[in-house]
């Protein structure tokens, strides 16, 4: 899928070209095509059913790069972008 949904709940899910996992396991850091001026929330689950907000971060160009700061030691650890409104 590329490009945007709304959530139940009134967010949006965005999906595009660029979505690319880079970093390390200490300190992983997701790149994430974006709008330039748009906040975009990273959210960490460590089962896909919680998610928790990690970081938001306003795009200054095409690719948004959000970094974990403090992953957690579990053995499962997803990442998902949505758009802020």
């Amino acid at each position: 899928m590329k490009g945007m949904r709304a959530l139940p709940d009134g967010r949006l899910l965005v999906s595009g070209d660029a979505f690319r996992f880079a970093g390390s396991i200490r300190r992983p850091m997701i790149e994430h095509s974006a709008q330039p001026g748009r906040a975009y929330v990273l959210e960490v689950s460590e089962d896909l059913v919680s998610w928790a907000p990690v970081v938001t971060q306003e795009s200054g160009g095409a690719v948004l790069r959000l970094t974990d700061p403090s992953p957690a030691g579990s053995p499962y650890r997803f990442y998902r972008v949505w758009r802020r409104n």
